[in-house]
């Protein structure tokens, strides 16, 4: 009986090696080498960047262009790059590391990493011509990591979900965000206006500056300087869409906009029309100049509009 329990217990002991051995053999393998560098190219060597993000029920698509040194939005809009947070998304791209990796053998196993066949997709071409592909599929389920896939090999790698947070930006974040462009010293007009009415317009001559609407007086270079140069650094927080078209206008409450300005100067015009709506802090706005709805800080607009304009009118 002794003899049989015994061959009993060294049977399944074989078992359990075979088993487990099995296991340890058939297991995604994890890398022994953290925090590897995923490209090794230098951002100046970088000169086109596309980016693709499948959402619920579109894929969509944006591009960057380097032009000599100054890098520009070739798609879905033409225009200069936010000049902070594209620079940071082309940083972390070319200085991404892992934090560990395993290896994935069986193609259709990479669905369950969120890669059918990406959350986002990343091309990078450089100046010698070769390119370089960086798939970002789901967080981890405790949220800390992003699943990364490099030139489609076996490797899954993960990186700390704030590695990626200047990658992972609405398309419209990584747009030029200043609205007003002709230089100061060159405005000949300047025109604000309140729900749909015209309240105070100034001009420039040979004398300075002068009040021409509602009344007719001279006003102080200081002060007109003063209110407008405070107009100047207005900006995009971030864009909504890339169309300005009538449903559009109607759903962001712009059809007539409770604000607006008209910066008149070198034969053009820059303009800024904002709503009384908008998202908690912001308000919907849109410009003639500019492709697309986006909001403003409603305080600035709030400061803008009624404390510095009003001045005008003293």
């Amino acid at each position: 009986m002794a003899r049989r329990s015994s061959y009993s217990l060294l049977v399944w002991l074989v078992v359990l090696v075979l088993v487990g051995g099995g296991y340890f053999f058939t297991r995604p393998k994890r890398s022994k080498e953290p925090h590897i560098r995923l490209l090794s190219w230098d951002t100046d060597d970088v000169v086109f960047v596309a980016r693709w993000h499948n959402q619920t029920n579109t894929r969509e698509y944006t591009a960057f262009e380097r032009y000599g040194e100054e890098w520009y939005m070739v798609s879905p809009v033409r225009e200069k790059v936010h000049p902070e947070l594209f620079h940071r998304m082309l940083d972390t791209l070319s200085r991404v590391k892992t934090e560990q990796a395993f290896v994935i053998r069986e193609a259709s196993e990479w669905e369950n990493y969120g890669f059918s066949p990406y959350v986002y997709r990343f091309v990078l071409s450089n100046r010698r011509g070769e390119e370089y592909t960086l798939d970002i599929g789901n967080v981890t389920p405790g949220q800390n990591y992003f699943y990364l896939r490099i030139n489609g090999t076996e490797t899954n790698y993960q990186t700390a979900t704030y590695n990626l947070v200047d990658v992972t930006q609405p398309q419209g974040a990584y747009r030029w965000p200043d609205i007003f462009d002709i230089p100061f010293d060159h405005l000949e007009k300047v025109v604000f206006f309140f729900e749909g009415k015209r309240v105070v317009e100034i001009v420039t001559n040979l004398s300075g500056w002068a009040m021409v609407f509602p009344e007719k007086r001279m006003l102080t270079n200081f002060s007109v300087k003063s209110v407008l140069l405070d107009f100047y650094p207005f900006q995009i927080d971030h864009f909504l869409t890339t169309e300005v078209t009538p449903s559009f206008l109607r759903q962001y409450s712009l059809v007539t906009p409770r604000y607006g300005v008209v910066f008149v100067g070198e034969g053009r015009s820059n303009t800024l029309w904002v709503s009384d709506k908008g998202e908690e802090g912001f308000l919907y706005a849109y410009s003639g100049e500019r492709q697309g709805i986006f909001v403003v800080s409603e305080g600035e607009v709030t400061t803008k509009w009624i404390t510095q304009a009003s001045q005008f009118r003293r």
